[in-house]
């Protein structure tokens, strides 16, 4: 199913820059402005559409290894994260 989403490039937890597009089938290829002061850039943010796989929405913009998450090591249980990888 082709359904729209919202893409934002970020500072942190600050929204820079919003933009929809429109739903696609196969690999499109998509332009974002660019904001030199912008961390990260994320698929749905807010989370305002269906989407299975919300661990893998984000990438930074900066550094080696964009697409990897920040891992965050815990010694007990916790609650889960969809910003972060987690080991329990």
């Amino acid at each position: 199913m082709a359904a729209p989403f919202p893409v934002a490039v970020m500072r942190d937890t600050a929204v820079l820059y919003v933009k929809w597009f429109d739903g696609f089938t196969g690999r499109p290829t998509y332009t974002l402005p660019f904001v030199p002061s912008a961390t990260h850039v994320v698929i749905d943010p807010h989370y305002q559409t269906l989407d299975l796989y919300v661990h893998n929405n984000t990438m930074r913009t900066r550094g080696v290894l964009k697409k990897l998450e920040s891992l965050r090591p815990k010694l007990l249980a916790g609650f889960e994260s969809n910003r972060h990888i987690q080991l329990f």
